[in-house]
């Protein structure tokens, strides 16, 4: 098995889906790690053969922010119904 980096856009349109449906269901495991001379966040993500990093940056904004609307949203339904 062998480790990568990878930014998110490296990934064709079939494994983009799947790691934001993971994503979406909190099945990445968030990671801190050293990218050009920096520390970057990310996500691991693992197959059959490789484990991958992907820095969080790479990732496009209109997804995370659609997660964290989400996850508002969610968290105020739950208020309400109490």
């Amino acid at each position: 098995m062998a480790n990568f980096i990878k930014k998110y856009s490296q990934f064709n349109q079939k494994y983009q889906d799947l790691i934001i449906d993971l994503f979406n269901s909190g099945n990445l495991k968030s990671i801190q790690f050293p990218f050009k001379g920096k520390i970057s966040d990310g996500f691991i993500y693992e197959d059959q053969k490789n484990t991958y990093i992907i820095p969080k940056f790479s990732i496009p904004n209109f997804n995370i922010e659609n997660i964290a609307n989400e996850i508002d949203d969610s968290i105020e339904n739950l208020l309400n119904e109490e």
